[in-house]
Order: structure tokens, then sequence, then C-alpha cells
């Protein structure tokens, strides 16, 4: 039986468990979100970030590193992807 939803899923935070007392080391959040699309919606997903790279000239896999990216890039992106119809879930820890 295969599943009607796709999850693309990411995490961010820190496992190094450093916390200083000054408040620099390790985030003391673990967070693990996905974008969830019901699967005949999934390639408006692959199209968005398709869209995303033409604008902004970046070669067809370049990936997309939210903390590297400039705030006129992620507001490009964050554009076409609101265009398609996903849902998000998040687990912050």
């Amino acid at each position: 039986m295969s599943s009607s939803f796709v999850a693309y899923i990411d995490e961010s935070g820190d496992e190094g468990f450093t916390f200083l007392d000054d408040g620099r080391g390790s985030s003391r959040w673990f967070v693990l979100s996905a974008v969830v699309y019901r699967r005949p919606a999934d390639l408006s997903a692959v199209a968005a970030l398709k869209a995303a790279r033409a604008t902004l000239g970046w070669a067809p896999k370049k990936a997309f590193h939210f903390c590297d990216m400039r705030h006129e890039h992620r507001r490009v992106l964050l554009n076409e992807v609101a265009k398609t119809p996903f849902r998000t879930v998040s687990i912050l820890s």
C-alpha cells in the first residue's frame, strides 16, 4: 500500500550538549520539522524549488541552506514555496 503523503524532514540544533553559564555553547533546543504534501501535490514542491533557483540564477542542483542565504534569497524561496499546498509539523525538545 503506498502512502498518501510525502514529508520533507529536517532538524536543527546541536547534539553537543555543551551549556555554558554565559549562554554560549549548544542550543538548548532540538527542532525536528517536516513540510508535508499530499502525494498528488508533491511535484508542486519540486516545481517551487526549481522556480526559486531559476529566479535566483542558481544552478539546478544547488542546495538551499537557509543559514547561508541572504534575506532577499530567502524571500524568493519562501514566496515560491508559499504558493504550494503544504502543511508543517514541528517538534521542539
